[in-house]
């Protein structure tokens, strides 16, 4: 049967398909191509890559993008990432690794960094989150994060719900316990109360005082193991596309919350791989 047969063509077995939903105009290549619309930086803010150029797409965006008829004339992400590689140094490489996502110079293993536990008490476990937040079907589990200016001394509070990947980010003063709770207390109150169940975070310091962020959000905090960056998967993806716009070595501090929430705007309109090249905006409406 066609994948987009309908219910009055349906068999008399009483199983039959419902139309695929329309896919978003974005998802067209025409205009996946052409980047998001360009936004205003606020006055005395330097304009970041991906908001005043083309985004880049990544190989596998790259993939879906130029699908045609005969299967024999595809090629895969991995095919691409490996010609990047494989060039002999020199301008063309160049030019092509600039092109990718996160323009890395060579293919490398994710580094374990440093220990940052200590000082956290009466922690919850990962083990102990409820099936509905690992299964990803409801929205309300959020999973967190910092990502750092130069220095270490300015950051960014990036929230992602598990289920729609809709992102939120919030300004903070400095990684400091007490200023990832002002921050995240901030921005998670503007949500409706029923998509504040649960926030997964690593065992950073700055989640020290989550009970107070317990009782000031009405959601619950549970931490992931020790250097076990794949238990927050959506968190750590979310985060290197955010590099495109807040490069490391980035003062962050000089990013007002109004600019933050305008490039979230952005990411929540950027076709996403694990939703299949659809938009967050298009997945959380559905849901």
């Amino acid at each position: 049967m066609d994948r987009t047969s309908t219910v009055s063509d349906a068999p008399k077995s009483g199983i039959w398909r419902t139309p695929e939903p329309a896919l978003p105009r974005c998802y067209h290549p025409d205009v996946a191509l052409s980047g998001l619309r360009q936004q205003e930086v606020p006055k005395g803010h330097r304009s970041p890559p991906g908001l005043h150029r083309q985004q880049r797409p990544s190989p596998a965006w790259v993939q879906i993008l130029t699908i045609i008829d005969d299967s024999s004339q595809r090629v895969c992400h991995e095919t691409i990432y490996q010609y990047i590689y494989a060039h002999p140094a020199g301008a063309l490489k160049k030019l092509l690794v600039d092109a990718l996502r996160k323009g890395h110079q060579k293919r490398r293993p994710r580094s374990r960094g440093k220990d940052r536990r200590g000082g956290i008490k009466n922690m919850r476990s990962i083990r102990e989150r409820p099936e509905e937040a690992q299964s990803r079907e409801v929205p309300g589990h959020w999973e967190g994060d910092l990502i750092k200016g130069a220095f270490n001394g300015s950051a960014i509070g990036t929230l992602v719900d598990r289920s729609t990947r809709f992102v939120i980010l919030a300004k903070v003063d400095d990684a400091s316990a007490e200023a990832v709770l002002e921050g995240f207390s901030r921005r998670l109150r503007t949500l409706p109360r029923a998509l504040r169940k649960t926030l997964t975070y690593d065992q950073g310091r700055e989640m020290a005082r989550h009970e107070e962020l317990e009782k000031r959000t009405h959601l619950r905090v549970y931490f992931a193991d020790p250097h076990s960056p794949w238990q927050r998967p959506t968190n750590e993806n979310t985060n290197g596309l955010l590099r495109q716009y807040f490069p490391k070595g980035t003062d962050l501090s000089q990013y007002s919350q109004q600019y933050l929430t305008k490039v979230a705007e952005e990411m929540n309109n950027r076709p996403r791989k694990s939703l299949g090249f659809r938009t967050l905006v298009f997945v959380r409406q559905q849901k």
